[in-house]
């Protein structure tokens, strides 16, 4: 099996605010609206910061929580986050459309 980088980045339009540690996704064009908690709010930082792939995201989160969690739980926890953003359209990967689903 082939393996592909998932690079991944922010809707441009996608209206976001921090409020105490919670971050208020907001899609203007579809009306969606997403709450992340703390943890969420750090991934979501992490799309910028770390230069926007899966990769990079998942070993900045193990620096942060490999001691106190199982990497494959770690792991599988941030691909069911990053595919639910993916699925909603709050973020899309680079060579896809925000509306595009894989079969």
């Amino acid at each position: 099996m082939e393996y592909k980088r998932r690079i991944l980045k922010k809707k441009p339009d996608l209206i976001y605010r921090v409020v105490d540690e919670e971050t208020i996704l907001l899609d203007p064009e579809s009306g969606y609206m997403h709450l992340l908690n703390s943890t969420g709010k750090e991934i979501w930082e992490l799309i910028d910061e770390v230069g926007k792939d899966f990769d990079d995201i998942l070993a900045a989160m193990v620096d942060e929580y490999g001691h106190t969690i199982d990497l494959d739980v770690l792991k599988d926890d941030l691909e069911e986050f990053i595919d639910t953003l993916l699925e909603h359209g709050v973020i899309i990967e680079e060579g896809k459309s925000a509306h595009t689903k894989e079969e």
